[in-house]
């Protein structure tokens, strides 16, 4: 599994709980009123509505993951005609910009569903956000302010994967990597080895593996960078072709080994 994947899943497996629990202990429902019938009664009243906003939230969130995911890679292409010349430039496209679009329309899917149910079911509407207050013990506060702080989150990742990027001249490599700030330049006479191996990845759940070539470049300084890590999503061809593009620049042979053995980063 792709480490960014995999470290996003991890995260919001075990952040999401702990975070919704904080915004529980925070902002916690205003009690039941006596003349408030049950949460029993009203989930049998409000069960087409619980219906409605799981139909309308499956339909959206594919169709506001989509849009995320062109406007992504709209503005990272963008982004990338304002960088200097290079011979190859690499920049989020395709599955990289998929991973985050997901993850916010998992949650931007809501807004659209919801303005759905409200415009079905009218006046019961707010009667059935007060039974969602009582029934997930948050206030509708608290989901705002959960909201805005996954938006500020997304708006974050997003701005970081804009100054992500790789750039290849004729005597060097630009390394913009995504979780840092600052830019690595490195000669191609710095290069004092550059590995390829195959490189294998689970298919689904069972045991099946898929095998991509990948390459390991390393600096005299000790620095690595991997095409494992590059934000284009490139295809085999495209990353042989900055392989030898490297070898060439640098002189250095591109050595088949059975493992990177990387501690390249994004």
């Amino acid at each position: 599994m792709n480490p960014l994947v995999a470290g996003a899943a991890a995260a919001a497996t075990i952040g999401i709980p702990l975070v919704v629990g904080a915004v529980r202990w925070a902002f916690p429902a205003r009690p039941r009123a006596e003349d408030d019938p049950s949460v029993d009664d009203m989930e049998t009243s409000y069960k087409a509505c619980d219906g409605a906003l799981t139909i309308a939230w499956l339909v959206c969130v594919p169709i506001v993951s989509y849009g995320v995911y062109r406007l992504i890679g709209a503005a990272c292409a963008a982004a990338a005609k304002l960088l200097p010349p290079a011979e190859i430039v690499l920049v989020p496209a395709g599955a990289t910009c998929g991973i985050p679009a997901i993850f916010i329309a998992i949650v931007a899917g809501f807004a659209p569903a919801y303005l759905l149910v409200r415009l079905r079911f009218g006046p019961r509407y707010e009667e059935y956000v007060r039974y969602r207050e009582l029934r997930l013990g948050v206030a509708r506060r608290g989901w705002h302010v959960l909201l805005a702080g996954y938006s500020a989150l997304c708006v974050g990742v997003v701005v970081l994967m804009l100054g992500w990027n790789v750039r290849f001249t004729d005597h060097d490599i630009v390394i913009n990597r995504l979780w840092s700030l600052t830019e690595e330049e490195h000669a191609y006479s710095e290069i004092v080895e550059i590995r390829k191996a195959w490189v294998a990845s689970r298919s689904g759940k069972g045991t099946r593996y898929t095998y991509r070539r990948e390459y390991l470049v390393r600096f005299r300084d000790g620095q690595t960078w991997s095409t494992d890590y590059e934000p284009s999503d490139a295809a085999p061809e495209r990353k042989k072709q900055i392989a030898q593009l490297l070898s060439r620049g640098s002189g250095v042979p591109i050595t088949e080994v059975v493992s990177l053995s990387t501690d390249a980063s994004y």
